[in-house]
Protein backbone atom coordinates (compact mmCIF):
# COMPACT_ATOMS: atom_id res chain seq x y z
CA UNK A 1 0.00 0.00 0.00
CA UNK A 2 1.54 3.61 -0.69
CA UNK A 3 2.98 5.31 2.69
CA UNK A 4 0.54 8.05 2.35
CA UNK A 5 -2.58 5.73 2.06
CA UNK A 6 -1.89 3.57 5.07
CA UNK A 7 -3.04 6.93 7.17
CA UNK A 8 -5.56 8.62 5.18
CA UNK A 9 -8.71 7.88 7.68
CA UNK A 10 -8.70 12.03 7.74
CA UNK A 11 -8.24 13.64 5.08
CA UNK A 12 -8.78 17.78 5.21
CA UNK A 13 -8.66 19.11 1.45
CA UNK A 14 -8.27 22.21 0.30
CA UNK A 15 -7.87 23.90 -2.84
CA UNK A 16 -7.46 27.15 -4.42
CA UNK A 17 -6.27 27.61 -8.64
CA UNK A 18 -2.73 27.58 -8.00
CA UNK A 19 -2.53 24.93 -5.24
CA UNK A 20 -3.41 22.19 -3.32
CA UNK A 21 -3.17 21.00 0.18
CA UNK A 22 -3.87 17.42 1.93
CA UNK A 23 -3.86 16.57 5.51
CA UNK A 24 -3.83 12.89 6.36
CA UNK A 25 -4.80 11.62 9.81
CA UNK A 26 -1.05 11.80 11.13
CA UNK A 27 -0.60 15.29 10.23
CA UNK A 28 1.73 15.03 7.38
CA UNK A 29 0.88 17.10 4.00
CA UNK A 30 0.88 16.19 0.84
CA UNK A 31 1.16 19.44 -1.00
CA UNK A 32 1.73 21.17 -4.57
CA UNK A 33 1.27 23.74 -7.19
CA UNK A 34 -1.49 23.07 -10.28
CA UNK A 35 1.44 24.06 -12.91
CA UNK A 36 2.18 19.93 -13.78
CA UNK A 37 6.00 20.30 -12.54
CA UNK A 38 7.21 18.32 -9.47
CA UNK A 39 8.01 19.95 -6.48
CA UNK A 40 8.68 17.92 -2.76
CA UNK A 41 6.32 16.95 -0.74
CA UNK A 42 5.82 14.97 2.22
CA UNK A 43 8.71 16.08 4.24
CA UNK A 44 11.20 16.01 1.66
CA UNK A 45 9.96 12.12 0.62
CA UNK A 46 8.20 12.35 -2.64
CA UNK A 47 8.06 14.88 -5.79
CA UNK A 48 4.66 15.85 -6.04
CA UNK A 49 3.12 17.12 -9.57
CA UNK A 50 -0.45 18.45 -9.76
CA UNK A 51 -3.04 19.55 -12.35
CA UNK A 52 -6.32 20.41 -13.04
CA UNK A 53 -8.22 18.42 -15.29
CA UNK A 54 -12.34 18.32 -16.78
CA UNK A 55 -12.75 19.64 -12.84
CA UNK A 56 -10.59 16.81 -11.46
CA UNK A 57 -7.56 17.02 -9.99
CA UNK A 58 -4.32 14.78 -10.59
CA UNK A 59 -1.72 14.02 -8.43
CA UNK A 60 1.57 11.97 -9.28
CA UNK A 61 3.98 10.94 -6.71
CA UNK A 62 7.24 10.12 -7.19
CA UNK A 63 8.87 8.24 -4.40
CA UNK A 64 12.58 7.57 -3.78
CA UNK A 65 12.69 4.17 -3.97
CA UNK A 66 11.05 4.26 -7.70
CA UNK A 67 7.33 3.45 -6.06
CA UNK A 68 4.87 6.10 -7.85
CA UNK A 69 1.57 7.16 -7.34
CA UNK A 70 -0.88 8.46 -9.74
CA UNK A 71 -4.23 9.83 -8.44
CA UNK A 72 -7.42 11.31 -9.68
CA UNK A 73 -9.72 12.93 -6.89
CA UNK A 74 -13.22 14.57 -7.96
CA UNK A 75 -15.84 15.59 -6.44
CA UNK A 76 -19.53 13.58 -6.67
CA UNK A 77 -21.93 15.90 -8.39
CA UNK A 78 -23.52 16.34 -5.19
CA UNK A 79 -20.72 18.02 -3.54
CA UNK A 80 -21.15 15.53 -0.74
CA UNK A 81 -18.47 12.85 -1.66
CA UNK A 82 -14.87 12.98 -2.70
CA UNK A 83 -13.95 9.98 -5.20
CA UNK A 84 -10.45 9.40 -5.25
CA UNK A 85 -9.29 6.71 -7.89
CA UNK A 86 -5.25 5.84 -8.57
CA UNK A 87 -2.79 3.55 -9.93
CA UNK A 88 0.14 2.43 -7.24
CA UNK A 89 3.24 1.86 -9.40
CA UNK A 90 5.41 -0.67 -7.74
CA UNK A 91 9.23 -1.62 -9.21
CA UNK A 92 8.61 -5.18 -7.94
CA UNK A 93 5.00 -5.59 -9.88
CA UNK A 94 4.54 -6.00 -13.89
CA UNK A 95 1.29 -4.30 -13.43
CA UNK A 96 -0.09 -1.07 -11.21
CA UNK A 97 -2.33 -2.09 -8.54
CA UNK A 98 -5.72 0.30 -9.00
CA UNK A 99 -7.84 1.20 -6.27
CA UNK A 100 -10.70 3.67 -5.52
CA UNK A 101 -11.77 5.10 -2.44
CA UNK A 102 -14.60 6.90 -1.83
CA UNK A 103 -14.81 9.47 1.40
CA UNK A 104 -18.12 11.14 3.01
CA UNK A 105 -17.25 14.99 3.11
CA UNK A 106 -17.44 16.59 6.82
CA UNK A 107 -19.28 20.04 6.53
Amino acid sequence: MPPMLKVDSVLLVQQDDKTFQVRLNDGSQLTGKLDGQPRQSLSGNAMVRGHMENGQLHVSVQYADGMQLEQTWAMSPDGQQMVVTGAWKVPTLEQPVTFKRTYVGLH
